[in-house]
């Protein structure tokens, strides 16, 4: 096929070059030149086209929102001559149509209807006076309006926080403000009841921090939020580890029986804040076994350990389980 269309189209010159043949080059040329004529001589006349413009929809009042989808675009039917015409075409994807909306002119159902011919002044003052409007689709643009109330709800957040070893949060993570208003139509607000953080993260946290993280934006098309971000504080205190020595008590045994651990007390070890570790005594925690746990295939009993009125981690309880000797 390559021999083919070499045969047809080359040739070569004085100096054994390929070069098109004079035939073909000729062709060409006129080929060109007629087209050429063509497109201009189709552009002097006077056409008809069909231009796209980008509707930006806005109103003055911010107490109201649009709540509708109306047309993103609308399609303007021109006429000029085809070298005022082209030149539009270039630049379609610039063309856009600021529409304003008067809320005063809303129907009793929130409706603001808009016929397009309307706009035909703005666009003519856009496209010059060579370029007539002939038509606009559609022939209305229907707008619907409701007014924007207000509610106050809770700001929850997200986070993901990890501390450095013998590190741990002093008090309850909490935004400033604690509740914020959101606005928009009352439908939409009736199902809010909070509005959470977007995921505070950190790792390995040594000291105390502040940091600002916006609220979610994503609670609806026409739902605005204030403010729009929080302050978030993050309080920590050092802890450190405290040893314990608990005597074991025996909980439901019979009146009848006696039960003894070997060994009658356990150690155990607790994390607590360094404002705490004083504070800390044995009365604050109880630990004991369960008779009922004890039959003649249990040779050890484990060992609980509740708190009593604080809470702190516990590390380790030593030994976790004790055996036990029974009189009746």
């Amino acid at each position: 096929m390559k021999i083919l269309v070499r045969k047809i189209f080359i040739e070569k010159d004085a100096n054994g070059k390929n070069r098109l043949k004079k035939k073909i080059s000729i062709f060409l040329f006129c080929l060109i030149s007629a087209s050429l004529f063509w497109l201009l001589n189709a552009l002097s006349k006077d056409l008809t086209l069909g231009i796209e413009y980008n509707c930006i929809y806005q109103h003055s009042d911010s107490s109201f929102a649009i709540t509708n989808q109306p047309p993103k675009k609308i399609k303007v039917y021109t006429y000029g001559s085809g070298f005022n015409l082209i030149g539009e075409a270039l630049f379609w994807n610039k063309k856009e149509l600021r529409i304003d909306v008067d809320e005063s002119n809303l129907d009793r159902d929130g409706n603001q209807i808009i016929p397009t011919k309307t706009l035909v002044n703005e666009i003519s003052n856009q496209l010059g006076s060579n370029i007539s409007v002939e038509s606009i689709y559609p022939e209305f643009l229907t707008i619907h309006m409701q007014p924007l109330q207000r509610k106050k709800v809770a700001v929850k957040l997200r986070h993901e926080l990890s501390f450095a070893p013998q590190i741990r949060l002093k008090d309850s993570i909490v935004s400033q403000p604690q509740f914020v208003e959101i606005f928009g139509p009352s439908d939409q607000l009736d199902s809010i009841r909070y509005v959470t953080t977007e995921l505070i993260k950190e790792n390995d946290i040594k000291s105390d921090f502040k940091t600002f993280a916006k609220l979610e934006s994503n609670l609806g098309p026409y739902i605005r939020t204030f403010p729009s971000s929080v302050e978030v504080e993050v309080k920590t205190e050092r802890f450190t580890e405290k040893t314990i020595e608990l005597p074991i008590k025996v909980i439901n045994l019979p009146d009848e029986v006696r039960l003894r651990t070997l060994p009658a007390a356990v150690e155990i070890k607790v994390l607590v804040s360094n404002s705490m570790f004083e504070l800390l005594k044995a009365d604050d925690f109880t630990a004991f076994v369960d008779y009922d746990q004890a039959n003649k295939e249990i040779s050890k009993l484990k060992v609980s350990v509740k708190q009593e009125g604080v809470d702190v981690e516990i590390i380790k309880v030593s030994p976790e389980k004790v055996e036990y000797l029974i009189k009746k």
